[in-house]
Formats: structure tokens, C-alpha cells, sequence
């Protein structure tokens, strides 16, 4: 079997494809060991929800700001952006940063994204808003009510995202997981019986509160330059050879001088919570002032389809109500009391807007199980579902959507494949493009109308186990999926091996891969530096990932999975095996074995996906 050096490591099982015609199949094994990881990710039951809080200043913000919680993160740009821009350029080839070209009307994709593959060893398996005063003790609201236009929730998007049906028809690369045949077996031949569709069901409530302040880069960097001159005018003042009486008059001349003629607004501070509970939410919008003024919070736009209690210390509570379709948001400022005069920044605004996005359930899944649909058990439907539930709670999205896949089952012993998925690339002209899932997701626009969002192949001749309990000689089904649908959401680069990559399409992903200097292997107009070739089977120290995010995340450029020899729908679109090892084992690495997966997307992967253009929240409470 190809790749057979990597696979039969540890009786291991590592992530590569095959090329079957027009489609590549995404060979993925059941996520390895990294217990640690795994437990922590207890399966539950039902979808998160999520709430976001983003600062708009006076001027508004399109990009969804840092998390408190973990380093780097980044939203996607309301201005459409489909990620964060690769920084590193090799100058003589102008490679500029990749195009994130998003496509907002039907795409028809003959690019496609290909998911990644496991192969093994032959080892054991607002409009609704009311008036509210800065004096106000306690603002309730109610869907359906206005107080007017003031701020915007900085997260929302104006990308168009699209679907594009996966099929044996397509061109979509499909990444399918492999193992070493047991047995020979002959492969059971499956029926074509009438397509059943299903959708994830969504009985509980978790909820995740993210509060972030995104004050424009101006006054980010007017708050910062003012805060150091009056720190350093206060050390200079204490070393002065004056009485301490007059070192406090010179210190309080500069305080008023500040105060008086460069106000600056409150900032907001960044906070996220998660929780599960079908009480209503409750948070607090924590504002900070320079100054020391007194602050006051007020509600500028309600929520469209809940209700709202703002109190006069910023601290609110919030509930879905009728209508409520999965997003709604609402918008409160953080005013300062007094004059808010400031001679560099005279513009400025009243107060710092902070816009709240909540979701609850707004990623759903359909499922559409055809060939072999006789095969998927109960429980393995189940287990489908709940998986992609649990993956979903980790993104907030600006619209509610419904991710359309369709579903094969086959039981096969003779062949390596354990499960395949993928999705099309929304466009095949030159360039770095989403998949339709990760577009549909990123822009709540469905570009392919009627036609299946992604595809899921699935073998049943292997072992699986559904749930927590997992054996040593099982493949963890819940790990398995959630790692395919990763791939699908973007998680993939459509790198071939070396003397292959001719294409001028590309994903995402593949904007952001470089060399260990920081060269970047692919060109803005999408050609391939074949100086780089070596690079793809380890040589010159092989791939990275080098997204602002992923590499605050890790300490530096990430890793990318680069063996010789190469392993086709494996290679170049996994985190590196012989770097994230043991109790570090990602989700996403290559390699895989038997036994309980890792069920949790660790800082780096959650890094990766904020550089694809995703807002992530941390779920303290997983399904």
C-alpha cells in the first residue's frame, strides 16, 4: 500500500487518498490515542450555543476581535474576506498574499477541495430594539421593539457562502480513510434504495458568551501611544528633585490635561463564558475608562427575535423568543459621563458600541443517506449527527444554516478505506477559494441551491464504536467524523505530490503553506514554485501552516505532514506526525490508531481555522 513506511509505524494508521478519476477520496482512519484529549471531550447530547460580543467603536468593525481566552484569534472580515492573508511573500515571484475570493451567486466548481485519508498496517483496528437612557437602572426588551440605529454587531458578515453538491458525477475531492485489508473478503456490493434524509436533532440548550472589544486601529493605536507618553511623563515626574507636594501638583496638571483634551472612550473587555442550561443567558459587557470617568450602558439595538434585560452596571440577560431562527444579535455602549473632547481623535464617538451575536442551533446538518443506506445502523446515524453537532459547536456564524450532505455506506474488508468526505471548491478559476461548506458556513449563503453541500462515504467492514466507551481493538467513530467534516470545512490544501501541481486552483488552506523560512510555495496567481517540490516529501524541512493565528497558537509556523514517500490526499493537508505526538496528538493529525480518538480541536486547529476566516468560540461543554 502506498505510504506503507508511515503507515505501519506503531501499527498506525495514516490519512492518505487515492485518485479514482475525477474524484480524489480523502483516506481517513479513526482519530489515534491522545486519551487526555479525548476524555475531555465527553460526548453529550445536543448542539451549543454560542453568544458573541464585538466593541464597535466610532468607526464600525468588520472583523471579529480577539478572544480573551485564546491567543490570536481572529474572526472573518464582514468585507468579505474568506480568511486571514498569508504575510510572508517570496518577492521575486510576487507572492502576494492569496486571493479570498467568495462567490455570492450560484457556483457551479469543478475545483474541488479534497479531504485528507488515513491508511494503516495490517495491525488491530433590528430590528428589535427600545429607547433607553444612560441613567436608566434596567432596560427590558423585547422582540419586535426599536431604540434605534446606533452601533452594529462588528461580526456580522457580507460574504456570500455556497454549497456544491459532492457526487461520482463531480469533480470534488473527496479524501477517503484507509487501512491495511484483514481479510479478502470480496466487498459486499450495496443497494440503491430511496434516498432517507434526516437532520440532526438539537434537544439541549449549552450556551457560550463571548464578550470582545474591536475598537478601530486608529484608536487602538492612539490609546496605546497616549497610555505610554503619560506613563512615561509620571516616571519622569517621581524622578524629579522636587518636593513630593509639587511632584502630585505637576502629576494632577497632566491628569486634567488628558482628561480635558485627549478623552478617549471606554474600551470593552474581552470575555467569553460557556455554560449549559435552558435558563437565559447572562453576561456582562465590562467596560474600562482611561480616564477614570464613570460609565454608563445603555442598549442602541435589540435583539430581532428575544428578549433582553440590560441593567445599569452593563450585566444583561438574554432569551430566545418567538421567531428566534438561531442568530439573533443585539448592540450596548459603554458611554463615559462628561465631556469627551480629545484634540487627536475629534470624530470620536459618544461611547464604544459592543455588539452581541448569539447562536443557538444555527448550524444544522441534513444528512441524505443513499447507496448503502443499509448499512447505517441507528446508532450510526446517531453518531453522525451528534458528531457534527459537536465540531459545530465550536463556530459562530452571522446567518443560520443548513449543511446538506450526502451519504454512502459500503462494507468492505478488502479495502483500506475506512471513510471518505469532502466538498467542491466554490470556484475553478486561479486562485485561493473556500469549499462550498466552509463558504455556506463563513457567509450563510447557499450557492448551489438544491444540490448536496458536501459528501460522506463510510466503511462498515471495520469495528466501530458509537459512543464514549471505545475498545482497544475499535475505531472511534465520533473522531473519525468529526475529523472527515473538518476537511470539508476547509481543513485541506489540494496539494499533489511532486512534478503534479499544475492547477491554478486552490483552497484556502494552501494561501498559507510555506517553507520553513517563510516562503511561500504557491504564487498569487496561483502557480506553484517547483523549486519547492522536494519540500512535499520532507526535504528542506518540509511544510508549514503560517496563519497570524495558528503560529500564536503554537509558538511559531505549524508543521504540515510532508512523508517520503508522499501519500496521496494525506500529505500536505495534516498537522505533522512526528511533531504533534502523544498526549499532543491533534484531531487533525495524519496517523491514527485504534481505541479512543481525540474528540476536541486543540488551540492550533482552532488557530487554523481562525485564519480560514471562521469566528471560534472554546465550548466548555461538548456533546
Amino acid at each position: 500500500m502506498a505510504g506503507g513506511a508511515a503507515a505501519n509505524r506503531g501499527g498506525q494508521r495514516a490519512r492518505r487518498s487515492e485518485n479514482f478519476g475525477v474524484r480524489r477520496w480523502l483516506q481517513i482512519g479513526a482519530a489515534s490515542a491522545g486519551m487526555s484529549a479525548a476524555l475531555f471531550g465527553a460526548s453529550l447530547a445536543a448542539p451549543l450555543v454560542g453568544v458573541a460580543l464585538a466593541d464597535d467603536s466610532a468607526s464600525s468593525s468588520t472583523g471579529s476581535a480577539s478572544d480573551g481566552t485564546s491567543a490570536g484569534e481572529s474572526g472573518s472580515s464582514a468585507a468579505g474576506s474568506a480568511g486571514s492573508s498569508p504575510s510572508t511573500e517570496q518577492a521575486t515571484d510576487e507572492t502576494t498574499s492569496p486571493s479570498t475570493t467568495t462567490s455570492t451567486s450560484t457556483a457551479t466548481a469543478s475545483a474541488s477541495a479534497s479531504s485528507s485519508s488515513s491508511s494503516s498496517s495490517s495491525s488491530s483496528s433590528s430590528s428589535a430594539t427600545t429607547t433607553s437612557e444612560a441613567a436608566d437602572d434596567k432596560t427590558t426588551v423585547s422582540a419586535q421593539t426599536n431604540t434605534g440605529s446606533s452601533g452594529h454587531v462588528s461580526s456580522t458578515s457580507s460574504t456570500s457562502a455556497a454549497h456544491s453538491k459532492v457526487s461520482a458525477a463531480s469533480s470534488a475531492q473527496v479524501a477517503s480513510l484507509t487501512t491495511a485489508p484483514a481479510t479478502t473478503e470480496p466487498v459486499v456490493a450495496a443497494a440503491v434504495p430511496t434516498p432517507v434524509v434526516t437532520a440532526a436533532a438539537a434537544p439541549a440548550t449549552p450556551w457560550a458568551l463571548r464578550v470582545v472589544s474591536s475598537a478601530n486601529p486608529y484608536e487602538q493605536a492612539l490609546s496605546y501611544h497616549l497610555g505610554g507618553a503619560f506613563m512615561a511623563m509620571h516616571a519622569l515626574i517621581a524622578q524629579l528633585p522636587l518636593a513630593d507636594p509639587l511632584k502630585g501638583m505637576l502629576a494632577g496638571t497632566a491628569y486634567t490635561v488628558r482628561r480635558t483634551l485627549l478623552n478617549q472612550a471606554p474600551t470593552v473587555a474581552p470575555l467569553t463564558l460557556t455554560g449549559a442550561s435552558d435558563a437565559p443567558v447572562a453576561g456582562q459587557v465590562s467596560a474600562v475608562d482611561a480616564e477614570g470617568d464613570p460609565i454608563s450602558y445603555r442598549l442602541v439595538k435589540g435583539p430581532t427575535a428575544g428578549n433582553l434585560t440590560l441593567n445599569a452596571d452593563g450585566s444583561f440577560t438574554y432569551s430566545p423568543g418567538q421567531g428566534f431562527d438561531g442568530v439573533d444579535s443585539f448592540v450596548v455602549m459603554a458611554q463615559d459621563l462628561g465631556l469627551h473632547v480629545n484634540l487627536l481623535d475629534p470624530f470620536r464617538g459618544a461611547g464604544t458600541s459592543a455588539g452581541a451575536l448569539f447562536n443557538e442551533g444555527a448550524i444544522k446538518f441534513a444528512f441524505t443517506y443513499t447507496t448503502g443506506a443499509n448499512y447505517w445502523s441507528t446508532d450510526a446515524k446517531s453518531a453522525l449527527e451528534s458528531s457534527a453537532v459537536r465540531l459545530a459547536a465550536y463556530f459562530l456564524v452571522t446567518k443560520p444554516v443548513t449543511l446538506e450532505y450526502d451519504v454512502t455506506g459500503e462494507n468492505d474488508t478488502t479495502t483500506s478505506t475506512l471513510a471518505s468526505a469532502g466538498s467542491d471548491l466554490i470556484s475553478n478559476a486561479p486562485g485561493f477559494w473556500r469549499t462550498v461548506v466552509q463558504n455556506e458556513l463563513l457567509s450563510g449563503v447557499d450557492s448551489n441551491g438544491a444540490a448536496a453541500d458536501g459528501a460522506i462515504n463510510w466503511n462498515f467492514g471495520e469495528s466501530w464504536a458509537y459512543g464514549d466507551a471505545v475498545a482497544a481493538n475499535q475505531f472511534d467513530f465520533v473522531s473519525t467524523a468529526m475529523h472527515e467534516l473538518m476537511h470539508s470545512f476547509g481543513f485541506l490544501s489540494y496539494v499533489g505530490p511532486p512534478g503534479s501541481n499544475t492547477n491554478l486552483e486552490w483552497t484556502l488552506f494552501a494561501g498559507f503553506i510555506t517553507t520553513s523560512t517563510g516562503t511561500r510555495v504557491i504564487n498569487s496567481r496561483g502557480v506553484w514554485h517547483t523549486a519547492y517540490d522536494p519540500n512535499l516529501t520532507g526535504a528542506g524541512g518540509g511544510l508549514y501552516f503560517d496563519g497570524a493565528n495558528a503560529v500564536a497558537a503554537h509558538g511559531g509556523p505549524v508543521p504540515l505532514f510532508t512523508p517520503n514517500p508522499w501519500q496521496e490526499g494525506s500529505s500536505a493537508s495534516h498537522l505533522d506526525d512526528a511533531t504533534f505526538t502523544g498526549s499532543n496528538q491533534q484531531l487533525m493529525n495524519a496517523i491514527t490508531d485504534v481505541g479512543l480518538g481525540v474528540r476536541v480541536l486543540s488551540p492550533i486547529e482552532q488557530g487554523i481555522m481562525r485564519d480560514l476566516g471562521y469566528t471560534v468560540v472554546v465550548p466548555s461543554v461538548l456533546l
